[in-house]
């Protein structure tokens, strides 16, 4: 299954669901009534786990990514995670170098 990155689909998740003053340039919250598809939840996590792990790379973001791991095997919605962490997610978020949607099937073995 070939997976999407698709970080303005991540930010703009954050801001309409965590609040509509972080700071996100160029990203407006979804309006109201419009809900998230599941296929775009599911980019949405893919693209979390991806940002999470090259902020590692970056950030040492370690602790992030094993509570991300830990927190994939409840049953709870993604936005729970995003309520706890959207402080240290967004900066890696506003520092990313991916800002357009791009395909990255050949990193699926590394964020599985």
């Amino acid at each position: 299954m070939e997976r999407h990155i698709n970080v303005d689909l991540l930010k703009e998740y954050i801001r309409t669901l965590m609040s509509p003053q972080i700071v996100l340039p160029g990203i407006l919250p979804r309006g109201w009534g419009e809900e998230f598809t599941r296929p775009e939840l599911q980019t949405i996590q893919y693209t979390l786990k991806f940002v999470l792990q090259t902020g590692f790379i970056l950030q040492n973001t370690k602790v992030l990514v094993d509570a991300l791991e830990q927190f994939e095997k409840t049953d709870l919605p993604l936005h729970w995670f995003l309520y706890l962490h959207w402080e240290t997610i967004v900066p890696l978020l506003v520092k990313s170098p991916l800002h357009t949607p791009i395909r990255k099937a050949s990193l699926q073995y590394a964020l599985n």
